[in-house]
């Protein structure tokens, strides 16, 4: 029989699990409301090389951000450029990309570690492919645990694009060799 003190220490526990997902939700929809609504004025007397410009994410379907908005929010949440830039490319690919996957996040179904590794997984797929892909994740998550779910995910990316499927047996077909080194000592290296 469970006493007072360790039900309550878990329900303390269970309260601050649901806590801290609620500020992921809240700091990564704040910062991507923020980089829709952002704007600068641009200074055409600027050269070139000195004017603000979108910098694309590298994702098929996914606008890109403001690098104003980048600076300053990196700036602001002590991050680097590069990491404040992957981390808005995420959120804008995962509700783009993966709208499922975003709704169970901002309702706080899923955890953001979890809906990172679903658009990492498809980061180089087409529009499409990560539609099908965030399809069946959402379908399976209805039934299981999110591991499997990320089980399953390399499985669900390589359908969805027969192209990368092929090119990588390919690949992996190249790869493969087999070394035998020299005989010494009664013994022999084989890689």
């Amino acid at each position: 029989m469970a006493t007072d003190r360790a039900a309550l220490s878990l329900m303390a526990a269970v309260h601050a699990d649901e806590q801290h997902r609620a500020i992921e939700v809240a700091r990564v929809v704040a910062l991507v409301e923020g980089a829709d609504a952002y704007e600068l004025d641009a200074d055409p007397s600027l050269p070139d090389a000195l004017r603000m410009r979108r910098v694309s994410s590298g994702r098929d379907g996914v606008p890109g951000v403001d690098e104003a908005f980048l600076l300053e929010a990196a700036a602001a949440l002590g991050r680097s450029f590069h990491g404040m830039r992957e981390w808005v490319s995420q959120a804008y690919s995962i509700r783009a990309r993966h709208p499922r996957m975003w709704e169970l996040f901002c309702s706080g179904g899923l955890p953001w570690w979890v809906a990172r590794e679903v658009e990492e997984a498809c980061k180089e797929l087409p529009f499409d492919a990560a539609l099908e892909v965030d399809r069946q994740a959402s379908h399976c998550l209805g039934f299981n645990s999110f591991f499997v779910m990320l089980d399953e995910l390399s499985r669900w990316v390589l359908d969805a694009d027969p192209g990368r499927a092929k090119r990588e047996r390919e690949l992996a077909k190249q790869e493969r060799f087999v070394h035998v080194g020299r005989f010494e000592d009664d013994h022999v290296g084989l890689f």
